[in-house]
């Protein structure tokens, strides 16, 4: 990345959306942020929290809407086998940093979905089996402003389907996404 304030911005239903850092889904050098993100989730490195954090919050004090925002909302884990949830144990310390709260529980997911990360299934159909995934808890974020936080982003299903649902079900008035990075196929640069 080229420069850490501008980030990869991310395309979406949302009112704001950026990615720290992208990588190649197939290409196997890593950026400093994505080796450290895959040493946190692949190998338990549980030390990586700490500088992703401080990456994301330098990123944060950059974004005018920072002083606005009501809370972080991390995206429900896919994987719940994990010991701890490296998107959750990153919102915990970016929250602390810059001083908001992080809602866990406000969004839940509400049936399990398949792996779909490299499974080789479309935007399209990632979408679909996204349909009624996730639900909102309450009206705890009605006319907030929130930031909606990911590790990974791979096509936006996801973050769209999310943002659709705080929308719509949750009366959110702005919904702001972050991602530690955004997977690219091609070789190009921030």
């Amino acid at each position: 990345m080229k420069n850490n304030t501008s980030g990869k911005v991310l395309y979406g239903n949302w009112k704001g959306g950026w990615a720290l850092d992208q990588h190649m889904s197939k290409f196997p050098n890593r950026t400093e942020i994505g080796e450290m993100l895959y040493q946190l989730k692949y190998n338990k490195d549980k030390s990586k929290i700490e500088p992703l954090a401080n990456k994301a919050f330098e990123f944060m004090k950059t974004r005018l809407v920072t002083k606005w925002l009501f809370c972080i909302v991390p995206v429900p884990p896919s994987d719940n086998s994990r010991a701890f949830q490296p998107v959750i144990e990153i919102a915990k310390l970016l929250g602390k940093k810059l001083n908001i709260t992080v809602n866990y529980d406000c969004l839940q997911k509400n049936k399990n979905t398949e792996f779909m990360k490299d499974n080789f299934i479309s935007a399209n159909e990632k979408e679909q089996k996204l349909k009624g995934v996730f639900k909102i808890k309450d009206q705890t974020l009605k006319n907030k402003k929130i930031l909606l936080f990911d590790d990974v982003c791979q096509t936006g299903s996801t973050l769209k389907e999310i943002t659709k649902v705080l929308y719509d079900e949750g009366n959110v008035e702005n919904v702001y996404a972050l991602t530690i990075t955004k997977t690219t196929t091609k070789k190009d640069s921030i």
